[in-house]
Protein backbone atom coordinates (compact mmCIF):
# COMPACT_ATOMS: atom_id res chain seq x y z
CA UNK A 1 0.00 0.00 0.00
CA UNK A 2 0.95 3.85 -1.05
CA UNK A 3 0.22 6.13 1.83
CA UNK A 4 0.57 9.98 1.54
CA UNK A 5 1.90 11.52 4.82
CA UNK A 6 2.73 15.03 5.38
CA UNK A 7 6.57 15.44 4.97
CA UNK A 8 9.22 16.31 7.49
CA UNK A 9 12.67 17.30 7.91
CA UNK A 10 13.80 13.53 8.11
CA UNK A 11 12.28 13.52 4.67
CA UNK A 12 14.63 16.23 2.66
CA UNK A 13 17.64 14.36 2.20
CA UNK A 14 15.16 11.39 -0.14
CA UNK A 15 13.62 14.76 -1.72
CA UNK A 16 16.66 16.44 -2.47
CA UNK A 17 17.70 13.08 -4.34
CA UNK A 18 14.35 12.79 -6.38
CA UNK A 19 14.86 16.23 -6.93
CA UNK A 20 17.92 15.91 -8.60
CA UNK A 21 16.93 13.49 -10.53
CA UNK A 22 13.69 15.16 -12.12
CA UNK A 23 14.76 18.70 -12.34
CA UNK A 24 17.64 20.35 -14.10
CA UNK A 25 17.51 23.22 -11.16
CA UNK A 26 16.40 21.33 -8.39
CA UNK A 27 16.32 22.99 -4.72
CA UNK A 28 18.72 22.84 -2.51
CA UNK A 29 17.97 20.92 0.94
CA UNK A 30 17.85 24.61 2.68
CA UNK A 31 15.01 25.87 0.68
CA UNK A 32 13.20 22.60 1.23
CA UNK A 33 13.83 23.14 4.85
CA UNK A 34 12.75 26.70 4.62
CA UNK A 35 9.33 25.41 2.62
CA UNK A 36 8.39 23.02 5.38
CA UNK A 37 8.90 25.95 7.93
CA UNK A 38 6.49 28.04 6.58
CA UNK A 39 3.53 25.61 7.51
CA UNK A 40 0.51 26.06 7.39
CA UNK A 41 0.59 28.53 4.89
CA UNK A 42 3.10 26.33 3.02
CA UNK A 43 2.33 22.65 3.18
CA UNK A 44 4.08 19.69 1.45
CA UNK A 45 3.32 15.73 1.59
CA UNK A 46 5.32 12.74 0.71
CA UNK A 47 4.29 9.24 -1.21
CA UNK A 48 5.87 6.43 0.17
CA UNK A 49 6.03 2.94 0.60
CA UNK A 50 7.30 1.74 3.62
CA UNK A 51 10.04 3.30 3.89
CA UNK A 52 10.86 4.32 0.37
CA UNK A 53 10.28 7.44 -0.57
CA UNK A 54 8.25 7.97 -4.39
CA UNK A 55 7.60 11.46 -4.77
CA UNK A 56 6.28 14.83 -3.21
CA UNK A 57 4.27 17.40 -3.82
CA UNK A 58 3.42 20.79 -2.15
CA UNK A 59 1.38 24.00 -2.09
CA UNK A 60 1.51 27.16 -0.67
CA UNK A 61 -1.70 29.46 0.25
CA UNK A 62 -2.07 33.01 -0.44
CA UNK A 63 -4.81 34.32 0.23
CA UNK A 64 -8.12 32.44 -1.27
CA UNK A 65 -5.36 30.85 -3.93
CA UNK A 66 -3.14 27.54 -3.71
CA UNK A 67 0.08 27.70 -5.48
CA UNK A 68 1.34 24.10 -6.27
CA UNK A 69 4.95 24.76 -5.82
CA UNK A 70 6.28 21.51 -6.62
CA UNK A 71 5.61 17.78 -7.65
CA UNK A 72 7.77 15.13 -8.26
CA UNK A 73 8.23 11.24 -8.85
CA UNK A 74 11.07 9.28 -8.96
CA UNK A 75 11.91 7.94 -12.18
CA UNK A 76 11.48 4.64 -11.42
CA UNK A 77 7.94 5.02 -10.10
CA UNK A 78 6.93 7.27 -13.01
CA UNK A 79 2.90 6.29 -14.50
CA UNK A 80 2.10 4.80 -11.72
CA UNK A 81 -0.81 7.00 -10.45
CA UNK A 82 1.48 8.33 -8.17
CA UNK A 83 1.14 11.84 -9.77
CA UNK A 84 -2.15 11.91 -9.53
CA UNK A 85 -2.50 10.54 -5.93
CA UNK A 86 -0.56 13.35 -4.69
CA UNK A 87 -2.35 15.96 -6.70
CA UNK A 88 -5.39 14.84 -5.48
CA UNK A 89 -3.54 15.06 -1.53
CA UNK A 90 -3.13 18.61 -2.50
CA UNK A 91 -6.68 19.02 -4.18
CA UNK A 92 -8.21 17.70 -0.22
CA UNK A 93 -5.96 20.28 1.61
CA UNK A 94 -7.07 23.29 -1.08
CA UNK A 95 -10.70 22.43 0.15
CA UNK A 96 -10.22 22.12 3.78
CA UNK A 97 -8.44 26.05 3.11
CA UNK A 98 -11.28 26.73 1.46
CA UNK A 99 -9.75 28.48 -1.26
CA UNK A 100 -11.03 29.29 -4.61
CA UNK A 101 -8.24 28.58 -7.28
CA UNK A 102 -5.55 26.58 -7.61
CA UNK A 103 -2.33 27.57 -9.83
CA UNK A 104 0.82 26.72 -11.26
CA UNK A 105 3.12 26.72 -14.11
CA UNK A 106 5.07 23.95 -16.14
CA UNK A 107 7.78 23.47 -18.78
CA UNK A 108 5.83 24.13 -22.02
CA UNK A 109 7.58 20.66 -23.16
CA UNK A 110 6.30 18.72 -20.39
CA UNK A 111 3.73 16.88 -22.20
CA UNK A 112 3.13 14.17 -19.43
CA UNK A 113 2.59 16.83 -16.22
CA UNK A 114 0.23 18.99 -18.18
CA UNK A 115 -1.82 15.95 -19.55
CA UNK A 116 -2.20 14.84 -15.66
CA UNK A 117 -3.40 18.52 -14.42
CA UNK A 118 -5.68 18.73 -17.12
CA UNK A 119 -7.48 15.58 -15.88
CA UNK A 120 -7.85 17.22 -12.60
CA UNK A 121 -9.79 20.28 -14.75
CA UNK A 122 -6.82 22.92 -14.74
CA UNK A 123 -7.08 25.15 -17.50
CA UNK A 124 -4.32 26.67 -19.73
CA UNK A 125 -4.56 30.54 -19.47
CA UNK A 126 -1.32 31.86 -20.75
CA UNK A 127 2.26 31.62 -21.25
CA UNK A 128 5.26 32.94 -19.10
CA UNK A 129 7.94 33.80 -21.85
CA UNK A 130 11.48 32.38 -21.28
CA UNK A 131 10.07 31.84 -17.43
CA UNK A 132 12.66 28.83 -17.00
CA UNK A 133 16.42 30.24 -16.91
CA UNK A 134 18.54 26.98 -17.47
CA UNK A 135 16.89 27.34 -20.99
CA UNK A 136 14.97 29.88 -21.12
CA UNK A 137 11.93 27.80 -22.31
CA UNK A 138 8.67 29.17 -21.70
CA UNK A 139 6.20 28.28 -19.02
CA UNK A 140 2.38 27.13 -19.12
CA UNK A 141 0.30 29.06 -16.97
CA UNK A 142 -2.69 26.66 -15.64
CA UNK A 143 -5.43 27.68 -13.57
CA UNK A 144 -8.54 25.14 -12.04
CA UNK A 145 -12.07 26.58 -12.06
CA UNK A 146 -14.04 27.87 -9.17
CA UNK A 147 -13.45 24.58 -6.49
CA UNK A 148 -16.09 25.01 -4.79
CA UNK A 149 -18.51 24.04 -7.57
CA UNK A 150 -20.44 20.94 -6.86
CA UNK A 151 -19.98 19.47 -10.49
CA UNK A 152 -15.73 20.27 -10.30
CA UNK A 153 -15.62 19.13 -7.18
CA UNK A 154 -17.37 15.46 -7.99
CA UNK A 155 -15.02 15.29 -10.84
CA UNK A 156 -12.55 15.45 -9.00
CA UNK A 157 -13.51 12.87 -6.11
CA UNK A 158 -13.82 10.85 -9.36
CA UNK A 159 -10.16 10.97 -9.58
CA UNK A 160 -9.74 10.15 -6.07
CA UNK A 161 -11.63 6.71 -6.45
CA UNK A 162 -9.01 6.15 -9.67
CA UNK A 163 -6.14 6.81 -7.27
CA UNK A 164 -7.93 4.18 -4.53
CA UNK A 165 -7.82 1.95 -6.98
CA UNK A 166 -4.33 1.99 -7.61
CA UNK A 167 -3.91 1.42 -4.09
CA UNK A 168 -2.82 4.82 -2.58
CA UNK A 169 -3.98 5.59 0.67
CA UNK A 170 -4.71 9.30 1.26
CA UNK A 171 -4.04 11.27 4.25
CA UNK A 172 -7.79 13.15 4.51
CA UNK A 173 -10.85 13.10 6.26
CA UNK A 174 -13.37 10.58 4.70
CA UNK A 175 -16.88 11.86 4.28
CA UNK A 176 -19.10 8.75 5.80
CA UNK A 177 -22.36 8.37 4.43
CA UNK A 178 -24.65 5.72 5.81
CA UNK A 179 -27.55 5.11 2.99
CA UNK A 180 -30.76 3.16 3.48
CA UNK A 181 -32.32 1.45 0.08
CA UNK A 182 -36.65 0.31 0.58
CA UNK A 183 -38.01 1.21 -2.53
CA UNK A 184 -39.33 -2.20 -3.56
CA UNK A 185 -38.34 -5.56 -2.37
CA UNK A 186 -35.16 -4.99 -1.29
CA UNK A 187 -34.16 -3.80 2.21
CA UNK A 188 -29.99 -2.23 1.50
CA UNK A 189 -27.73 -0.66 3.83
CA UNK A 190 -24.20 0.62 3.19
CA UNK A 191 -21.42 3.03 4.08
CA UNK A 192 -19.82 4.44 1.53
CA UNK A 193 -16.85 6.78 1.52
CA UNK A 194 -17.07 10.05 -0.40
CA UNK A 195 -19.26 8.69 -2.81
CA UNK A 196 -16.83 5.52 -4.74
CA UNK A 197 -15.40 3.49 -1.67
CA UNK A 198 -17.85 1.21 -0.63
CA UNK A 199 -17.05 0.24 3.13
CA UNK A 200 -19.75 -2.49 3.69
CA UNK A 201 -22.82 -2.97 1.71
CA UNK A 202 -26.35 -5.71 2.48
CA UNK A 203 -28.72 -6.59 1.15
CA UNK A 204 -31.90 -8.54 2.38
CA UNK A 205 -33.81 -9.88 -1.15
CA UNK A 206 -37.63 -10.72 -0.37
CA UNK A 207 -38.09 -13.09 -3.68
CA UNK A 208 -38.68 -15.84 -1.43
CA UNK A 209 -41.79 -14.42 -0.22
CA UNK A 210 -43.07 -13.05 -3.47
CA UNK A 211 -42.53 -15.48 -5.50
CA UNK A 212 -45.91 -17.35 -4.31
CA UNK A 213 -47.73 -14.28 -5.62
CA UNK A 214 -46.05 -13.76 -8.42
CA UNK A 215 -45.24 -10.89 -7.97
CA UNK A 216 -44.17 -8.01 -4.73
CA UNK A 217 -47.21 -7.58 -2.37
CA UNK A 218 -46.98 -3.81 -1.24
CA UNK A 219 -47.61 -4.68 3.04
CA UNK A 220 -45.78 -7.36 3.13
CA UNK A 221 -42.86 -5.88 1.71
CA UNK A 222 -42.74 -2.89 3.80
CA UNK A 223 -43.75 -5.26 7.14
CA UNK A 224 -40.71 -7.51 5.68
CA UNK A 225 -38.39 -4.12 5.80
CA UNK A 226 -39.50 -2.92 9.33
CA UNK A 227 -38.32 -5.82 10.54
CA UNK A 228 -35.11 -6.02 8.73
CA UNK A 229 -33.93 -2.39 9.29
CA UNK A 230 -32.76 -1.70 12.47
CA UNK A 231 -30.62 -5.48 12.33
CA UNK A 232 -29.09 -4.58 8.70
CA UNK A 233 -27.87 -1.16 10.03
CA UNK A 234 -26.41 -2.72 12.79
CA UNK A 235 -25.02 -5.38 11.11
CA UNK A 236 -23.67 -2.66 7.86
CA UNK A 237 -21.22 -0.79 11.01
CA UNK A 238 -19.69 -3.95 12.22
CA UNK A 239 -19.43 -5.26 9.11
CA UNK A 240 -17.40 -1.65 8.36
CA UNK A 241 -15.46 -1.42 11.82
CA UNK A 242 -17.15 1.42 12.74
CA UNK A 243 -19.74 2.62 15.19
CA UNK A 244 -22.59 5.47 14.82
CA UNK A 245 -20.52 8.06 15.88
CA UNK A 246 -18.31 8.06 12.86
CA UNK A 247 -21.35 8.35 10.69
CA UNK A 248 -20.96 11.74 8.60
CA UNK A 249 -23.94 11.96 7.10
CA UNK A 250 -27.50 9.76 6.64
CA UNK A 251 -29.02 9.01 3.21
CA UNK A 252 -31.98 7.80 1.82
CA UNK A 253 -34.27 6.80 -1.38
CA UNK A 254 -37.48 9.19 -1.20
CA UNK A 255 -39.13 7.69 -4.62
CA UNK A 256 -40.57 6.76 -6.67
CA UNK A 257 -41.26 3.13 -4.95
CA UNK A 258 -44.00 1.93 -2.94
CA UNK A 259 -45.41 3.71 -0.12
CA UNK A 260 -45.05 2.28 2.97
CA UNK A 261 -41.96 0.48 1.74
CA UNK A 262 -40.48 4.18 1.39
CA UNK A 263 -41.73 4.89 4.45
CA UNK A 264 -39.63 2.54 6.70
CA UNK A 265 -36.85 3.64 5.12
CA UNK A 266 -37.33 7.14 5.47
CA UNK A 267 -38.17 6.67 9.17
CA UNK A 268 -35.17 4.80 9.95
CA UNK A 269 -33.45 7.55 7.83
CA UNK A 270 -34.91 10.03 10.10
CA UNK A 271 -34.51 8.72 13.33
CA UNK A 272 -30.38 8.41 12.81
CA UNK A 273 -30.24 11.89 11.47
CA UNK A 274 -32.10 13.60 14.36
CA UNK A 275 -30.12 11.44 17.43
CA UNK A 276 -27.09 11.44 15.55
CA UNK A 277 -27.45 15.70 14.12
CA UNK A 278 -26.43 14.66 11.25
CA UNK A 279 -27.45 16.24 7.80
CA UNK A 280 -29.95 14.32 5.83
CA UNK A 281 -30.13 13.44 2.01
CA UNK A 282 -32.78 12.58 -0.29
CA UNK A 283 -32.05 10.68 -3.35
CA UNK A 284 -34.14 9.66 -6.55
CA UNK A 285 -34.14 6.03 -6.27
CA UNK A 286 -33.40 6.55 -10.56
CA UNK A 287 -30.54 8.65 -9.76
CA UNK A 288 -28.65 6.14 -8.11
CA UNK A 289 -29.63 3.20 -10.53
CA UNK A 290 -27.44 5.74 -12.95
CA UNK A 291 -24.94 6.40 -10.54
CA UNK A 292 -24.09 2.50 -10.08
CA UNK A 293 -21.84 3.05 -13.19
CA UNK A 294 -20.19 5.76 -11.58
CA UNK A 295 -19.27 3.46 -8.53
CA UNK A 296 -17.20 1.05 -10.86
CA UNK A 297 -16.38 2.95 -13.62
CA UNK A 298 -15.11 6.44 -11.87
CA UNK A 299 -13.35 7.26 -15.38
CA UNK A 300 -16.43 8.06 -17.58
CA UNK A 301 -16.34 11.55 -17.52
CA UNK A 302 -18.74 14.63 -19.64
CA UNK A 303 -22.46 14.12 -20.58
CA UNK A 304 -24.15 10.35 -21.73
CA UNK A 305 -27.18 8.76 -22.01
CA UNK A 306 -28.55 6.49 -19.84
CA UNK A 307 -31.32 3.61 -20.53
CA UNK A 308 -32.93 2.96 -16.75
CA UNK A 309 -34.19 -0.75 -16.83
CA UNK A 310 -35.96 -2.23 -14.16
CA UNK A 311 -38.87 -4.01 -12.87
CA UNK A 312 -41.04 -0.63 -12.17
CA UNK A 313 -39.66 1.77 -14.96
CA UNK A 314 -38.13 1.86 -18.04
CA UNK A 315 -36.61 5.59 -19.37
CA UNK A 316 -34.16 6.92 -21.63
CA UNK A 317 -32.52 10.21 -19.96
CA UNK A 318 -29.93 12.44 -21.65
CA UNK A 319 -27.23 14.15 -19.08
CA UNK A 320 -24.94 16.95 -20.14
CA UNK A 321 -22.96 16.53 -16.70
CA UNK A 322 -23.66 14.64 -13.46
CA UNK A 323 -26.91 16.00 -11.71
CA UNK A 324 -28.60 17.47 -14.47
CA UNK A 325 -30.99 14.81 -16.36
CA UNK A 326 -33.16 15.66 -19.25
CA UNK A 327 -36.34 12.64 -18.94
CA UNK A 328 -36.20 11.72 -23.37
CA UNK A 329 -38.89 9.45 -23.40
CA UNK A 330 -40.11 6.69 -20.89
CA UNK A 331 -42.64 3.59 -21.48
CA UNK A 332 -46.16 4.47 -21.90
CA UNK A 333 -47.63 1.61 -19.67
CA UNK A 334 -45.38 -1.87 -19.05
CA UNK A 335 -41.86 -1.32 -17.72
CA UNK A 336 -39.49 -3.86 -19.19
CA UNK A 337 -38.88 -5.76 -16.19
CA UNK A 338 -43.13 -5.98 -15.35
CA UNK A 339 -43.23 -7.64 -19.01
CA UNK A 340 -40.69 -10.16 -18.00
CA UNK A 341 -42.24 -11.20 -15.12
CA UNK A 342 -45.68 -11.19 -16.64
CA UNK A 343 -44.88 -13.44 -19.50
CA UNK A 344 -42.60 -15.46 -17.51
CA UNK A 345 -45.32 -16.41 -15.29
CA UNK A 346 -47.81 -17.08 -17.74
CA UNK A 347 -45.11 -19.65 -19.55
CA UNK A 348 -44.88 -20.75 -16.44
CA UNK A 349 -41.61 -20.53 -15.66
CA UNK A 350 -41.48 -19.14 -11.97
CA UNK A 351 -40.06 -15.38 -10.42
CA UNK A 352 -38.79 -13.30 -10.65
CA UNK A 353 -39.10 -13.33 -14.60
CA UNK A 354 -36.48 -11.29 -16.15
CA UNK A 355 -33.39 -14.00 -15.55
CA UNK A 356 -35.75 -17.00 -16.04
CA UNK A 357 -36.26 -15.73 -19.41
CA UNK A 358 -32.51 -14.40 -19.69
CA UNK A 359 -31.30 -18.25 -19.04
CA UNK A 360 -34.25 -20.11 -21.27
CA UNK A 361 -33.80 -17.78 -24.04
CA UNK A 362 -30.37 -18.68 -24.77
CA UNK A 363 -31.73 -22.36 -25.75
CA UNK A 364 -34.24 -20.60 -27.74
CA UNK A 365 -34.34 -18.91 -31.61
CA UNK A 366 -34.62 -15.40 -31.48
CA UNK A 367 -36.15 -15.23 -34.94
CA UNK A 368 -38.65 -17.88 -34.39
CA UNK A 369 -41.59 -15.54 -33.78
CA UNK A 370 -42.23 -12.11 -35.49
CA UNK A 371 -43.67 -10.36 -32.11
CA UNK A 372 -44.44 -6.70 -32.71
CA UNK A 373 -41.67 -4.07 -31.80
CA UNK A 374 -43.93 -1.21 -30.85
CA UNK A 375 -43.08 2.46 -31.22
CA UNK A 376 -39.75 1.51 -32.52
CA UNK A 377 -40.22 3.39 -36.08
CA UNK A 378 -41.61 6.68 -34.36
CA UNK A 379 -39.03 9.65 -33.97
CA UNK A 380 -39.90 10.16 -30.05
CA UNK A 381 -37.68 8.08 -27.50
CA UNK A 382 -40.95 6.85 -25.61
CA UNK A 383 -41.77 3.01 -24.99
CA UNK A 384 -44.89 0.55 -24.91
CA UNK A 385 -44.70 -3.21 -24.13
CA UNK A 386 -48.34 -4.28 -23.41
CA UNK A 387 -48.83 -5.01 -26.82
CA UNK A 388 -45.84 -7.07 -26.89
CA UNK A 389 -47.52 -9.19 -23.90
CA UNK A 390 -50.33 -9.13 -25.67
CA UNK A 391 -48.48 -10.47 -28.88
CA UNK A 392 -47.01 -13.11 -26.92
CA UNK A 393 -49.90 -14.53 -24.77
CA UNK A 394 -52.36 -14.69 -27.88
CA UNK A 395 -49.68 -16.74 -29.80
CA UNK A 396 -49.75 -19.20 -27.56
CA UNK A 397 -53.24 -19.09 -27.14
CA UNK A 398 -53.58 -19.98 -30.63
CA UNK A 399 -50.72 -22.57 -30.61
CA UNK A 400 -53.11 -24.67 -27.72
CA UNK A 401 -56.14 -24.23 -29.88
CA UNK A 402 -54.49 -24.97 -32.62
CA UNK A 403 -52.60 -27.86 -30.95
CA UNK A 404 -48.99 -27.51 -31.94
CA UNK A 405 -46.45 -27.62 -30.14
CA UNK A 406 -45.43 -24.53 -27.89
CA UNK A 407 -41.51 -24.46 -27.72
CA UNK A 408 -41.30 -22.62 -24.63
CA UNK A 409 -37.44 -21.12 -25.52
CA UNK A 410 -38.17 -20.11 -28.54
CA UNK A 411 -41.06 -17.90 -27.34
CA UNK A 412 -38.82 -16.89 -24.19
CA UNK A 413 -35.75 -16.22 -26.89
CA UNK A 414 -38.42 -14.28 -29.12
CA UNK A 415 -40.20 -12.02 -26.56
CA UNK A 416 -36.71 -11.19 -25.12
CA UNK A 417 -35.55 -9.85 -28.67
CA UNK A 418 -38.33 -8.15 -29.45
CA UNK A 419 -37.90 -5.93 -26.03
CA UNK A 420 -34.01 -5.74 -26.48
CA UNK A 421 -34.14 -4.20 -30.48
CA UNK A 422 -36.20 -1.47 -29.51
CA UNK A 423 -34.24 -0.42 -26.29
CA UNK A 424 -31.14 -0.49 -27.75
CA UNK A 425 -31.99 1.27 -31.40
CA UNK A 426 -33.56 4.17 -29.55
CA UNK A 427 -31.26 4.61 -26.79
CA UNK A 428 -28.36 4.36 -29.49
CA UNK A 429 -30.07 6.81 -31.63
CA UNK A 430 -30.81 9.14 -28.84
CA UNK A 431 -26.88 9.18 -28.56
CA UNK A 432 -26.06 9.83 -31.73
CA UNK A 433 -28.56 12.97 -32.07
CA UNK A 434 -27.11 14.05 -28.71
CA UNK A 435 -23.99 13.92 -30.16
CA UNK A 436 -22.72 11.81 -26.84
CA UNK A 437 -20.15 8.61 -26.66
CA UNK A 438 -21.25 7.15 -24.03
CA UNK A 439 -24.50 5.17 -22.68
CA UNK A 440 -25.24 3.82 -19.16
CA UNK A 441 -26.98 1.12 -18.60
CA UNK A 442 -28.97 0.74 -15.09
CA UNK A 443 -31.62 -0.93 -12.80
CA UNK A 444 -31.98 -4.49 -12.86
CA UNK A 445 -32.84 -5.48 -16.02
CA UNK A 446 -29.49 -4.14 -17.38
CA UNK A 447 -27.97 -7.56 -16.15
CA UNK A 448 -29.47 -9.27 -18.28
CA UNK A 449 -26.98 -10.83 -20.89
CA UNK A 450 -28.41 -10.51 -24.34
CA UNK A 451 -29.39 -6.72 -23.86
CA UNK A 452 -25.67 -6.04 -22.87
CA UNK A 453 -24.30 -8.16 -25.76
CA UNK A 454 -26.09 -6.24 -28.06
CA UNK A 455 -25.47 -2.75 -26.84
CA UNK A 456 -21.71 -3.75 -27.11
CA UNK A 457 -22.12 -5.03 -30.49
CA UNK A 458 -24.14 -2.19 -32.13
CA UNK A 459 -22.92 0.62 -29.95
CA UNK A 460 -19.10 -0.16 -31.00
CA UNK A 461 -19.92 -0.17 -34.75
CA UNK A 462 -21.34 3.52 -33.92
CA UNK A 463 -18.09 4.52 -31.74
CA UNK A 464 -20.16 4.52 -28.61
CA UNK A 465 -19.01 3.22 -25.28
CA UNK A 466 -21.45 1.11 -23.31
CA UNK A 467 -21.05 1.28 -19.15
CA UNK A 468 -23.04 -1.34 -17.28
CA UNK A 469 -22.39 -2.09 -13.67
CA UNK A 470 -22.30 -5.32 -11.67
CA UNK A 471 -25.20 -7.72 -11.58
CA UNK A 472 -25.58 -6.85 -7.62
CA UNK A 473 -25.20 -3.15 -8.44
CA UNK A 474 -28.02 -3.34 -11.32
CA UNK A 475 -30.65 -4.40 -8.28
CA UNK A 476 -31.97 -2.48 -5.67
CA UNK A 477 -29.14 -1.44 -3.40
CA UNK A 478 -28.15 0.98 -0.93
CA UNK A 479 -24.49 1.52 -2.23
CA UNK A 480 -25.33 3.61 -5.66
CA UNK A 481 -27.57 5.83 -2.81
CA UNK A 482 -24.90 6.56 -0.47
CA UNK A 483 -22.92 7.04 -3.83
CA UNK A 484 -25.33 9.79 -5.02
CA UNK A 485 -26.09 11.44 -2.15
CA UNK A 486 -22.22 12.30 -1.57
CA UNK A 487 -23.08 15.21 -4.94
CA UNK A 488 -26.01 16.15 -3.28
CA UNK A 489 -23.76 16.81 -0.07
CA UNK A 490 -21.55 18.86 -2.15
CA UNK A 491 -24.06 20.62 -3.28
CA UNK A 492 -25.54 20.90 0.38
CA UNK A 493 -28.89 20.02 -0.50
CA UNK A 494 -30.18 18.54 2.72
CA UNK A 495 -33.34 16.68 3.00
CA UNK A 496 -35.59 18.42 6.34
CA UNK A 497 -37.16 16.30 8.98
CA UNK A 498 -40.64 16.95 7.66
CA UNK A 499 -40.11 15.83 4.23
CA UNK A 500 -42.34 12.71 2.76
CA UNK A 501 -42.06 10.36 0.76
CA UNK A 502 -42.56 11.00 -2.97
CA UNK A 503 -43.68 7.24 -4.43
CA UNK A 504 -44.17 9.15 -7.94
CA UNK A 505 -41.00 10.63 -8.03
CA UNK A 506 -39.78 11.71 -11.61
CA UNK A 507 -36.50 12.03 -12.76
CA UNK A 508 -35.38 15.18 -15.19
CA UNK A 509 -37.27 17.80 -16.39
Amino acid sequence: MIAITRMSYEDIPSVYQIEKRVFSLPWSPEMLATEISNYPRSVYFMARAGEEVLGYAGMFVFADEVHITNLAVSPKHQGKGIGAALVSQLFETAFERRVSHLVLEVRQSNQRARKLYGKFGFEEVGVREGYYEDNKEDAVLLCTPEIKNPYFRHKLNKMRQLVFQKGVELNSPERLILAIESTCDETAVVVVSNGFRILASLISSQVDLHRTYGGVVPELAARKHLEMINPMIAEVLAEAELELKDISTIAVSIGPGLVGALLVGLAAAKSLAWALNLPLIGVNHLEGHIYANFLEHPEIEGSFVSLVISGGHTLLVYAPEWGEFELLGETLDDAAGEAFDKIAGFLGLGYPGGPLIDALAKKGNPRAVDFPRALMARSDYNFSLSGLKTAVINHVVRLKQEGKEILVPDIAASFQEAIIEVQVNKTIRAAKEKGVDKILLAGGVAANSALRERFLKQAAKEGIGIFYPSQVLCTDNAAMVGGAAYFHWLKEDFLPLDAEVQPNLRLGR
